[in-house]
């Protein structure tokens, strides 16, 4: 698969596997494609692994366990009408979807990772 027109997507590594989600390809007169599946990285090539609720760019999103599995936390973003999201979805490296809690508001950036801003996300929705 062919991600390098991919742009605006937000990833990390689930179960020692890089997974990328949203994004959008396109722009000028070509228009956008806003996205709403996930990839992961498996033996040097990139494979859809789930199509998540919602399309979704300018997303963030941290690796965290959650009930003992491994996932990718992705929140926020904006949608193909540029409104800010404050939806999360929790994406696990067999494919699973599940929805996470309405965030208090709209985010539409990027976490910087680091271990405080871990320890809030546990202690806020897990």
């Amino acid at each position: 698969m062919d991600l390098h027109f991919f742009l605006f997507v937000s990833g990390n590594t689930v179960d020692g596997k890089p997974v990328i989600c949203g994004g959008y390809t396109g722009g000028g007169s070509m228009g956008y494609n806003f996205a709403d599946h996930c990839y992961i990285l498996k033996n040097g090539l990139w494979s859809q692994l789930a199509k998540m609720s919602e399309k979704r760019r300018n997303l963030a999103s941290v690796s965290l366990t959650r009930n003992g599995k491994n996932a990718l936390f992705v929140t926020g973003g904006r949608d193909d009408d540029i409104y800010q999201k404050q939806t999360t979805e929790f994406i696990y490296s067999n494919g699973d979807v599940e929805q996470g809690p309405d965030l208090p508001g709209t985010v539409s950036s990027r976490f910087k990772k680091d271990l405080n801003l871990q320890t809030q996300l546990h202690k806020a929705f897990l």
